[in-house]
């Protein structure tokens, strides 16, 4: 069961460009007009070339979220938020093949994203700084 956000600017600590130091990877979130959704847009790099992207959509409805992932375009795959009383929300789809935990949690200037099974085996993270 999804735990509900205090408020619709609650998720307002994701917003914005975020990169890694490499610069491999940047995630950009904005916030929409109505405040009912939080846009994002991932793209990684290498050898300059584009090797993955990912369109993400954040819908706030009766003060729940839901993450809704477009891996290279194709989707929509939903996953379920659950707030902390941190600046983090966590996604959970448990029928989706990997990932099916999805972790953001901001600590300081940094945005630290996970990926994992639910069983939190199998994570991959990303430490994301603030783009230039």
């Amino acid at each position: 069961m999804a735990t509900p956000l205090k408020n619709s600017g609650a998720l307002d600590w994701l917003t914005g460009c975020w990169q890694l130091e490499d610069r491999s990877v940047e995630e950009t979130w904005i916030r929409s007009i109505q405040g009912d959704q939080l846009y994002g847009y991932s793209v990684s790099t290498k050898d300059m070339q584009r090797v993955f992207f990912e369109q993400l959509r954040i819908d706030i409805k009766n003060s729940r979220a839901t993450l809704n992932a477009y891996p290279r375009g194709v989707g929509p795959t939903a996953f379920e938020g659950t707030v902390t009383d941190t600046p983090a929300i966590e996604f959970i789809n448990e029928h989706n093949d990997y990932p099916q935990r999805i972790r953001y949690e901001r600590i300081d200037n940094r945005l630290v994203a996970e990926i994992s099974l639910l069983d939190k085996s199998k994570p991959a993270n990303w430490d994301y700084r603030r783009c230039n």
